[in-house]
């Protein structure tokens, strides 16, 4: 019986320590109170940096948003990565001034972070070939900055695969697979140790339900606009839209259905800033194919 419970208390313990990162991270964390509003700003594509939670006047609220107006505004009327570079450069400088880079994170830092996926183009053969999204589409760009405010997007990690096929086989072969998932978290500490970079990191855009009874879909956009500018120009997704890259699989299995998501965004570093309204995204990426519909099943 001891050792019963003491098992309980080892996977609660793991539970603890495993899904609240992931929840903290896939939520939404801004909210509005009378006088303050709560934003969070997230370092993606490197790790070593904790997320930063700031709280806001309402006055400074709406200068940031403001501010972000303006960032897209001159975004649009370049036509070049060379000539988007500075513009992203001075987002940081202004989001350093409301307290919103990540933790121990320098300006400099930021800086380069947020442009560091747009310009090196080794290995792209093997992007295309692996994870290449539709090159045909007039919707694919690659090695681009990105930006953007959108809904219904969740950020997967570089060790996400591994971890998924962990918690698959702990499921299968005992009742113990959170504890697996909880040493795929620890490989993922470790590695992070060794290998400060995600190279893999991406984005999921909008979302579909495959529902048991009646076999059939339903699908949830993403909504807003991201724009990328790389090496097929300047692109603009506006409205409704979902990743086109490939579907990533998930453990999210309810008693009716499962959970889709489509990958939009591949290969991202930058700042992801968390708002009521929606996620802000500033930053780089290998790879980006976001369309008007869901991909084909």
């Amino acid at each position: 019986m001891i050792r019963k419970w003491l098992a309980i208390g080892i996977i609660l313990l793991f539970v603890g320590v495993t899904i609240a990162p992931t929840i903290n991270f896939n939520t939404v964390n801004a909210s509005q109170g009378d006088d303050l509003v709560e934003v969070t700003t997230q370092a993606c594509g490197i790790q070593g940096y904790g997320d930063t939670t700031v709280k806001l006047t309402r006055e400074q609220y709406q200068n940031l948003e403001q501010y972000l107006v303006e960032f897209r505004a001159r975004l649009n009327q370049t036509t070049s990565r060379e000539e988007a570079v500075p513009i992203f450069k001075d987002a940081v400088v202004e989001l350093n001034k409301y307290g919103l880079l990540p933790r121990g994170m320098s300006v400099e830092r930021a800086q380069r972070l947020v442009i560091s996926r747009c310009f090196s183009q080794r290995s792209g053969e093997f992007y295309k070939s692996v994870f290449g999204g539709n090159q045909n589409s007039e919707n694919f760009n690659e090695y681009c900055t990105v930006s953007g405010k959108v809904t219904r997007a969740r950020s997967f990690g570089a060790f996400y695969p591994i971890r998924l096929l962990l918690s698959v086989l702990g499921n299968s072969f005992s009742d113990f697979w959170m504890v697996r998932w909880a040493f795929s978290e620890i490989l993922l500490d470790l590695r992070s140790i060794y290998f400060p970079l995600y190279l893999f990191s991406e984005f999921s855009i909008g979302e579909g339900y495959w529902y048991y009874q009646g076999q059939h879909y339903e699908y949830y956009p993403s909504v807003g606009w991201i724009s990328s500018i790389g090496t097929n120009g300047f692109i603009n997704y506006t409205g409704e839209f979902y990743g086109q890259i490939r579907e990533i699989p998930t453990l999210n299995l309810g008693p009716v259905g499962e959970e889709i998501y489509y990958s939009g965004i591949y290969g991202f570093a930058g700042l992801c800033i968390r708002k009521s309204s929606g996620s802000e995204l500033i930053g780089s990426c290998r790879l980006i194919d976001i369309g008007p519909s869901p991909p084909e099943q």
